[in-house]
């Protein structure tokens, strides 16, 4: 069982058919990546899962429970965190004050009793994480817009999630950006344990440091396995990794064959710095 599974999630707008039978997963201490051309159902599918989209078919399994009464706030509260393709912080606050904010909000939400870390140690082992901890007292409105996207996945993680989803958070890096990025995400899966579903059009950060891969073209799912699968498979070089390219590649009308066997989860990886105060918290939704 994945930590979270999307099953035939159908979802339409109107006439159109946004996403058509989409199922793909993540497990705990994995990066699953999610890619396609512009338009293929990317961020509908995140939407989806996190609450944002109604679906028409299908569900959502968070821990293998049924995520369809949940609104995303209670989502959230369960352990699953999401960033948007735009950054979205408060303005007119520090970096400290935004994560201060959203660590204090998360911990209003926990049952009483519930063990639990000092908002400001989290804060802290967030910043660290994300490699902002010089940042802390500056406005976010004066970083640059890659440093307010590890700001936006800073404050993700004072929600102490056990997942998150992450909406093209390299969008705009140049090349060094990007691989510093891959870094950090490598970081927070080995050390953390989290699951982390990526979207993202950036295709070598993709392959360089997803588990496993899902391709989505027209709302549909073309393909899905590891790295190196994806790399050769003609469906996905036709459909898009040729056409991001610029090749002229012919078009295959074959079926994806099944991908091999899943690695499996990763557990947290050995302590580092204040990592419990971020690992993993979530809890019952109120």
């Amino acid at each position: 069982m994945f930590l979270l599974e999307a099953r035939g999630v159908g979802v339409r707008y109107g006439g159109v058919l946004a996403l058509d039978g989409v199922t793909c997963g993540v497990d705990a201490g994995e990066i699953a990546a999610i890619i396609g051309p512009n338009g293929a159902g990317k961020t509908t599918l995140l939407n989806a899962i996190s609450g944002l989209t109604p679906l028409q078919d299908g569900q959502v399994l968070f821990e293998g429970r049924d995520l369809a009464p949940h609104a995303p706030h209670r989502r959230a509260r369960l352990g699953l965190a999401r960033t948007l393709q735009g950054v979205d912080l408060f303005e007119g606050l520090t970096v400290r004050e935004n994560l201060l904010l959203t660590a204090r909000i998360s911990e209003s939400s926990r049952r009483p009793g519930t063990a639990t870390t000092p908002v400001t140690e989290r804060v802290t082992a967030a910043a660290g994480f994300l490699s902002v901890e010089d940042e802390l007292e500056r406005q976010v409105t004066d970083l640059p817009g890659g440093r307010q996207r590890l700001v936006d996945i800073a404050v993700a993680l004072c929600l102490r999630p056990r997942c998150l989803l992450l909406d093209e958070p390299a969008a705009g890096a140049g090349p060094s950006e990007s691989a510093a990025l891959g870094r950090l995400l490598l970081r927070i899966r080995e050390v953390l344990g989290l699951g982390i579903l990526l979207v993202e059009h950036d295709v070598q950060l993709v392959l360089d440091i997803a588990d496993y891969i899902y391709v989505l073209d027209f709302g549909r799912l073309i393909a899905e396995g590891t790295p190196a699968e994806i790399r050769r498979d003609p469906v996905v070089i036709a459909a898009y990794l040729g056409r991001e390219a610029g090749e002229a590649v012919p078009a295959v009308a074959a079926v994806p064959a099944p991908a091999a066997p899943r690695p499996g989860p990763r557990p947290p990886g050995p302590e580092w710095g204040s990592d419990e105060a971020i690992r993993g918290g979530g809890g019952a939704p109120r």
